[in-house]
Parts: structure tokens; C-alpha cells; sequence
């Protein structure tokens, strides 16, 4: 393969305030003309990119991940040549085509086939080469005889369609797509997939951004992540897919974790550990266990969930154990604890852990102590979890203490290997992993 693409310590910055902005932009003209580019920021500048480089070979295909803001968008406006760089540069040895809004442009009050013509002509493609085209393109779109009735009666995704068709249709050594896959349904976007794979088998070279973990892992080799403008990750797309997507549950955590009235204690004792440790009660502030302790016969104090054998992370299908830490205040008999996982926002329960009926349930010596279960096989799929506990008096059923009521719960982060599977479901938005035996999906029969 031959480098078609190279992006070279692209970076670009913007100013916040208008009237800023276009006394900036002068200066930076006139120093331009001098030969000279700054890198330092002035006031009310940000970078949108820093040092963003990488290339790019015939037939290869690299997918472009951040959040919003990250600076995708603006990368891509750079590579059509749309946008300028502050500093570094990008060399191309082909013809760039770019996708990033589909439809845009487009009269509605001419009809599909007038509007192609006029697509057609901002690529550069006279009529009669259009004409040549004109039945792959309405083929393509799927609109058949609407072609010539007015654009503002069309969909919003026949008009999509159509500006994809078109654009399918342009001789192009590089595309540049930018979340245009979304559009469409299932056997449009199928399609959609064929067409780039063709493009890609006659030598095409392909730059994509997506949120959709499925997308860059079927269409791309590899992918890069971007953060604050900058490049945070560049290899394997199902290790981008992975590192992408635990980027993005941190930076929930962190806001969940910054909520006005939560307790920090929960995350600041676990170290910064894959688990993240309980909220430890047994030493607050005020005096409060003394006065809880004279007229409770038992406490909760703390609770974890933790790995189970080897390792450090609690991992999804991997073993786990529930820890109750507790102090009792004499020997009790026929105790037991149940347990709730939950989603961190504490909406939604996933899942709960109760003894048997005939359980006999536990006895408590004075003094601290523990008790544990264990879970064979965590289905939680990869994320960060809360965790309350309770524990109760089986016979009567009555609570005994309950930990995560009143105060803040227990977090823990499930982790998973980077692969194909456990991106998707994390792409979905399972909480569970669902066990499932596929050696009898070959074995179906006929319904009626």
C-alpha cells in the first residue's frame, strides 16, 4: 500500500468572542504573510486540535472517536480542505471526498433529479457525465419515481439517501464520513456497508466518525481517539472501541461523583482501584456511631464487592464475592444479609442477591466480623455499579441495619477484555450479560 494521506502535527485554535476573534484574525494574516504562526495562546482562545498526526495508505480505512467537542468534526474540515490549520500541515496525492452532511445545499423546491445536476456540479461533473450516472444514483437512493417530485416533499432520510447516492457516485481517491451512517433504514445502511467495502477492495481510502461501536469495528483497521483536541489512542479499532467507551464511563463517573450532597468518601478510599471500595461508617464524625450502637444491636458498617482468585478487577463472567463488614453488640442467631446492585445513578435495579427460604441463616459473635458469599459468574457487562446491603433477622424478616439507604452506596467498576462482543454490548447499553447456548442455533425447525 501507498501513503495517500498525511496529517502532521495538525493543530487549530479558535477564539471565543466574535469581535476578538476578527482583530485575531488580522494579526494572524499579516504574520502569516511574514512567515510567521504563533503558538501561543492569546485571550479567549482554545485549542480545538493539538499535534494531531497520522497517515493514512490506499485500501486502508481509520475511524475517528471522541465525545462531543473532542475536535472530530473540525479534523475532518481540515482533511477536506474546508478549514485552515494553525500549525502543521496535511498533504494529500489524491482527490478528497467528503461526506459530513448529507442533503446539504439541496433546493426543495426543485426536484431530486434537479438538485443532482446541481450536486453534481459543485464535484465538478458536467452534465453529460451526470446523465451517465442519473440511474445509479436514483438506484442507489431507493426513491424510484419520486426522483422528480419537489425535494420539500421528501423524508429527511430520502433526502440523505439521495445525497449519499450521490456522492456514492463520485470518483474519489479519499472519503471522509462524518456520522452519516446513521441515517436510513437497516437495508439502506446495508447498502451504505457494501458500497465502502467495495470502495476500499479498488484501492479507496476511508476516514470515519462515528459513535456507533459497531461501525468503525466492521469498516475500519484501526482508529484513533481524540480528547480535548488531543490524541489520546491510536491502534486496533476493538482496543479504540474498548479504550473509547471506559474514556466515557469515567467521565460519568466523575460527574456522578461530583453531584451536589454526594459523599466523596466512596471513591476517595478506593485508591483508584478498578473496585472501588465501600464508604467505610465506622468512624464518622459527632459521635454518631455511639448513639447508633446504644440502641442497635448490630451495624453494617461496610460492604464490597470483590474478586474472586487471581486479579485485582472485578471482571465480566469471572467469580466475585459480597463482603458484609459488621460490629455486633452481643451473639445473635439467624441473621442473614441480602444485597442490591444497581446502576450508579441509583435508578435502576440490575440485580439482587437473597438467601433461600430455609436458609438458617447466620450467627454473629460480639465484636467485628464478616460475612461473604460468592458469585459464581458476574453477568454484569463493563461499567461502574452501585451496591447496597441489609442485614436482616430471617426468621421475622425485620431489617436489622441497612447500608446505602440513608448515605451514599458502594461503587465497583466491572471490567472486560477488549473485544468485538463486549463492545457492542457496552455499545447497546446491556447491564447484564445473558447466558446463552448457541450449539443448538443450528437446529431449528419449521413454525407451521
Amino acid at each position: 500500500m501507498s501513503e495517500i494521506l498525511e496529517c502532521k502535527a495538525v493543530s487549530k485554535k479558535y477564539c471565543c468572542r466574535l469581535q476578538s476573534s476578527m482583530r485575531y484574525g488580522l494579526q494572524d494574516i499579516f504574520e502569516t504573510i511574514r512567515g510567521r504562526r504563533s503558538d501561543t495562546l492569546r485571550h479567549d482562545e482554545f485549542w480545538s486540535l493539538r499535534d494531531i498526526s497520522f497517515k493514512l495508505e490506499r485500501g486502508e480505512s481509520v475511524g475517528i472517536l471522541g465525545r462531543n467537542g473532542a475536535g472530530k468534526s473540525t479534523l475532518l474540515r481540515i482533511l477536506a480542505g474546508q478549514l485552515s490549520t494553525t500549525l502543521g500541515s496535511v498533504t494529500s496525492q489524491g482527490n478528497t471526498l467528503s461526506l459530513t452532511q448529507l442533503g446539504v445545499g439541496f433546493n426543495p423546491v426543485l426536484t431530486g433529479r434537479e438538485n443532482v445536476y446541481i450536486s453534481a456540479a459543485t464535484f465538478g461533473l458536467t452534465r453529460r457525465r451526470t446523465d451517465t450516472i442519473m440511474n445509479r444514483i436514483i438506484e442507489f437512493a431507493g426513491i424510484g419515481r419520486f426522483i422528480d417530485s419537489p425535494l420539500q416533499t421528501y423524508s429527511s432520510g430520502m433526502r440523505a439517501r439521495l445525497g449519499y447516492a450521490i456522492s456514492a457516485n463520485i470518483p474519489s481517491d479519499v472519503l471522509l464520513l462524518d456520522e452519516v451512517l446513521a441515517v436510513g433504514d437497516i437495508a439502506f445502511r446495508r447498502k451504505c456497508f457494501q458500497h465502502i467495502h467495495r470502495y476500499l477492495d479498488q484501492g479507496g481510502a476511508m476516514i470515519l466518525v462515528s459513535h456507533d461501536a459497531g461501525a468503525p469495528q466492521v469498516l475500519c483497521s484501526r482508529c484513533l481517539v481524540l480528547d480535548q483536541g488531543r490524541l489520546v489512542f491510536a491502534g486496533p479499532s476493538t482496543e479504540a472501541v474498548h479504550f473509547y467507551q471506559e474514556l466515557m464511563e469515567s467521565d460519568s463517573a466523575d460527574q456522578l461523583d461530583s453531584t451536589p450532597g454526594r459523599d466523596e468518601s466512596a471513591t476517595e478510599e478506593s485508591g483508584g482501584k478498578d473496585h472501588i471500595a465501600s464508604v467505610d461508617r465506622s468512624k464518622p464524625a459527632d459521635g454518631l456511631i455511639k448513639k447508633l450502637t446504644d440502641v442497635m444491636p448490630v451495624r453494617l458498617d461496610s460492604i464490597e464487592l470483590l474478586p474472586l482468585g487471581v486479579g485485582t478487577s472485578l471482571r465480566t463472567g469471572a467469580s466475585a464475592r459480597v463482603v458484609f463488614r459488621y460490629r455486633s453488640r452481643g451473639e445473635m442467631t439467624g441473621v442473614g444479609f441480602v444485597f442490591r446492585i444497581l446502576t450508579p445513578d441509583l435508578s435502576v435495579n440490575i440485580a439482587s442477591g437473597i438467601p433461600p427460604e430455609d436458609a438458617p441463616g447466620f450467627r454473629l459473635a460480639p465484636g467485628s466480623g464478616e460475612l461473604e458469599c460468592q458469585i459464581p459468574r458476574l453477568p454484569l457487562q463493563p461499567g461502574r455499579y452501585a451496591l447496597r446491603g441489609r442485614l436482616v433477622e430471617l426468621k421475622s424478616g425485620s431489617p436489622l441495619d441497612t447500608f446505602g439507604r440513608d448515605g451514599p452506596p458502594a461503587f465497583f467498576h466491572v471490567t472486560a477484555q477488549a473485544c468485538y462482543q463486549a463492545n457492542l454490548h457496552r455499545g447497546i447499553g446491556d447491564l447484564v450479560e445473558l447466558p446463552v447456548d448457541w450449539s443448538f442455533a443450528d437446529q431449528r425447525v419449521g413454525c407451521g
